[in-house]
């Protein structure tokens, strides 16, 4: 309360009004918050790996066709207004999480699309003789 409290009038009538819904909607926030640091990760997490394709697809699929209706149907006609909005977008990056996160740690089927991902060799070491290093060069 004390964060919203810092934004809000205090000789404002519906100051009151304002800080508790300033503070359920910050509470919600916070969660989408956490909710996003997943599916950030996760993302992460395949593109360190070279899996992009298949992730932009399960991302969007997520955020356009989950998270953007399941915002508007708990907002307007379910009637939880704002919470709904953010709950919905909550929904779609829940949903993007579980499916990254699945996408990374399950191991590969027989017929499962690879053609996104690579398979990573160490990288050749070189090396460099002392005579080439110059204390000029620093």
């Amino acid at each position: 309360e004390w964060i919203v409290s810092n934004f809000v009038d205090p000789t404002d009538p519906d100051a009151a009004a304002i800080l508790t819904l300033g503070t359920h909607l910050l509470v919600l926030a916070a969660l989408f918050q956490l909710v996003d640091a997943g599916q950030v990760m996760a993302l992460g997490f395949l593109r360190g790996v070279q899996d992009t394709r298949r992730p932009m697809i399960y991302a969007i699929v997520s955020y356009w066709v989950l998270g953007i209706p399941a915002s508007y149907l708990l907002g307007f006609p379910l009637g939880l207004g704002p919470d709904g909005i953010w709950l919905g977008l909550v929904v779609g990056l829940a949903a993007a999480t579980v499916a990254l996160m699945t996408r990374f740690v399950a191991p590969p089927r027989k017929g499962r699309d690879t053609s996104s991902t690579t398979t990573f060799s160490p990288a050749p070491s070189s090396t460099v003789s002392p005579s080439a290093m110059s204390s000029n060069s620093i």
